[in-house]
């Protein structure tokens, strides 16, 4: 079967799904289900060559492993800019739009390597299941004095864990070092906090959650 051609080019980044709060290369990364949404073609699929180098456009062909929106053929092959640095043998999530008949790609799009997807996944599976689960996301700001007194919120540069405990189960999952996090749930009542080594350093906040929601909560740290 033939691959599929997939081109990008850089004057298309704004065309993009509605925003979560990460940045990159100039714009804000989407949460999963706005990069679900907005993408023509979402898979799993592991690099069997590159050509290419970054920041320029590099191009990988990838072996498809797991379909979640179109591309259905075996192989396809994608053309990534703004700092998409493919590696052949690693396995990537992948999310492309058409633009005037082409496939678009990078890191505006929500792709990854799978070692960085891990909530991606668990909700895109949930959706082939046909049970979705809920995705909380946000950011996690430090609260600071400035010299004068007063106070600001700044960026974490480091990760803190964002934990969400329901009478069924506790998940948790690490933020970004800038403070973007994101989180899938099953449905029911959560209560959320931060923690820095083990140690709460928010307030806690309560969500009730049904399948499929997609809700946004920031905290703000004192430590």
């Amino acid at each position: 079967m033939n691959a599929r051609t997939v081109l990008v080019t850089s004057c298309v980044a704004a065309v993009l799904a509605p925003p979560s709060t990460a940045e990159a290369c100039g714009g804000p990364v989407p949460s999963t289900p706005a990069a679900f949404t907005a993408a023509t073609a979402v898979f799993l699929g592991t690099v069997e060559n590159v050509t290419g180098e970054v920041p320029q456009a590099i191009v990988a062909t990838f072996l498809v492993n797991k379909p979640y929106r179109g591309a259905v053929e075996k192989r396809i092959i994608v053309s990534g800019y703004c700092d998409v640095a493919f590696s052949k043998g690693v396995t990537y999530l992948v999310y492309a739009a058409e633009h005037g008949g082409v496939l678009l790609t990078s890191p505006l799009h929500r792709t990854r390597p799978l070692s960085a997807a891990a909530e991606d996944v668990r909700y895109l599976d949930s959706l082939l299941a046909g049970h979705p689960q809920a995705v909380v996301y946000g950011d996690v700001f430090r609260r600071i004095t400035q010299p004068n007194g007063s106070p600001a919120r700044q960026a974490l540069f480091e990760t803190l864990a964002v934990v969400a405990v329901s009478r069924q189960e506790r998940r948790s999952v690490f933020t970004d070092r800038w403070g973007p996090y994101q989180i899938v749930l099953a449905h029911g009542e959560y209560e959320l906090w931060v923690a820095r080594g083990g140690r709460r350093v928010t307030g806690r906040q309560t969500l009730r959650l049904r399948p499929g929601d997609e809700r946004r909560l920031s905290f703000t740290a004192r430590y």
